[in-house]
């Protein structure tokens, strides 16, 4: 969880903040047993200061609707009934899961079968790649000397977000 103290304050210093999403899209599945999944990003928040009601909404109805899917993130009429019953709000502890209105889980116990994905969905084989060579990553300056500048990726440890960024690098 990258740099929530700063979210934290950034939060804090705007009145209405419609776009934060507290997401996750980095984490092994033994440390979604060990530690939580997106209930410990939104523990990390409520720990950093977020108050924990917009902790929940920035990973819930931000989410949502970030993601365009209008049927999930809140409870309303014409929205799934997919909730999560907590016991404590600043320590996000799911006491009992309805999924579509129906009790699938309670007290961390698995209280319904897992229905099977609708349409036969398989994640197999989905990505088909020719068998690929250190050269197929060689990049071709449009130069044959000098410096050429490129665009790059920032994702150093102490930014929050990845951002564009270019580079001058020397062509060999």
């Amino acid at each position: 969880i990258h740099n929530m103290s700063a979210l934290a304050e950034a939060v804090r210093q705007v009145p209405a903040v419609p776009n934060v999403v507290l997401c996750t899209d980095d984490i092994e599945a033994t440390d979604i047993v060990r530690i939580g999944h997106l209930d410990n990003v939104v523990r990390a928040g409520i720990a950093a200061g977020i108050d924990p009601a917009l902790a929940i909404r920035f990973a819930t109805l931000h989410g949502a609707q970030r993601l365009r899917q209008p049927e999930l993130g809140a409870v309303a009429a014409g929205r799934r009934a997919d909730l999560l019953l907590l016991d404590d709000l600043t320590r996000v502890h799911v006491q009992t899961v309805l999924v579509n209105g129906r009790i699938v889980a309670r007290d961390g116990r698995l209280t319904a079968p897992i229905d099977e994905p609708a349409g036969g969905y398989t994640a197999g084989n989905t990505v088909r790649l020719p068998q690929l060579t250190a050269s197929d990553f060689t990049l071709r300056a449009p130069q044959h000397t000098g410096d050429v500048t490129v665009h790059a990726v920032d994702c150093s440890d102490d930014v929050m977000f990845t951002r564009l960024t270019t580079r001058t690098l020397p062509v060999r």
